[in-house]
């Protein structure tokens, strides 16, 4: 009887986000932190990655570190090493639920980034293995690539594996303007018969000292391209509030951040995000992330 519930739910899910927006390939979506879902993905994926990577003299979480300029390394020259462990449910469902963990390593010649993430239940999951390498290429301009295993189990049903390679490419611009391109399945593999999500984005972001404001569209051949506009905003030194605005699918994002955004003591505990995106026919979705700077 609980499976079948589970199978109606699934389904259900799956019919409305058909019905609403456009249909999607496999991976649509990586799981996002939530500080991406709190600015309703105007920031998110591999965007993001080689934008902070193109910034390093911001904290891991977007915001100026104090005492920073352009082209300030922190501690020296080293090395930083970024930790995060997400998860979150899609709609209130548990077969809708997603979880990531993350580790990042930050230098002035080059940041590398591994995370493991899943995406659904027992009925069907996909899971992710991806290696991201960001470096700068000129003078204020950094490109990435990144490297994803891709797997797809089923009740009942063999796994499958498939593999995709991204690029992108990030521009700062006058010290606080960072603008950036980046394309996601560069081969447009597949699972099987199933196609793998391919598209392209550009985003623009604008970081001051207690603001940042972030816009992006994203576009996938056959598909209605998504507009995203976002801000996260620091309300104190250790209170961030976020939010953003998204269509196809239409939604809207709040998100809240909690611990030192500024100070170099932030690295000796941990940071907690939290956001929540309103879909209009399907409900709330909630992300939460929690994060440490080594």
């Amino acid at each position: 009887m609980m499976g079948a519930r589970r199978v109606a739910a699934l389904g259900a899910v799956l019919l409305a986000v058909s019905w609403h927006c456009d249909a999607g390939a496999a991976f649509e979506r990586g799981w996002p932190r939530a500080r991406e879902a709190g600015m309703a993905g105007t920031s998110g994926g591999l965007l993001e990655s080689v934008a902070l990577a193109a910034t390093q003299d911001l904290d891991g979480r977007g915001a100026p570190a104090r005492g920073g300029g352009p082209g300030r390394q922190t501690r020296g020259g080293a090395a930083r090493w970024d930790l995060s462990f997400s998860g979150g449910r899609l709609y209130g469902l548990s077969e809708a639920s997603g979880s990531a963990a993350r580790v990042c390593a930050r230098s002035p010649s080059m940041s590398v980034a591994v995370e493991f993430s899943r995406f659904g239940s027992g009925l069907y999951a996909e899971h992710a293995a991806t290696i991201l390498v960001a470096r700068p290429v000129a003078a204020d301009l950094w490109g990435a690539v990144r490297c994803r295993g891709l797997g797809i189990a089923a009740d009942g049903a063999p796994g499958r594996w498939s593999a995709a390679g991204d690029a992108a490419l990030a521009w700062r611009l006058l010290g606080r303007l960072s603008l950036g391109v980046a394309y996601e399945n560069l081969g447009r593999s597949k699972i099987g018969r199933s196609p793998l999500a391919s598209s392209a984005s550009a985003g623009v972001a604008l970081m001051l000292d207690a603001l940042t404001l972030a816009a992006s569209v994203t576009t996938e051949p056959g598909f209605t391209p998504s507009l995203a506009v976002g801000c996260d905003a620091a309300l104190s030194s250790w209170l961030r509030l976020r939010s953003g605005i998204a269509t196809e699918p239409g939604r809207f994002a709040v998100g809240l951040g909690f611990g030192d955004a500024t100070s170099a003591e932030r690295s000796r505990r941990p940071a907690v995000d939290v956001a929540w995106e309103w879909h209009p026919q399907l409900g709330v979705s909630t992300f939460v992330t929690v994060s440490y700077q080594l």
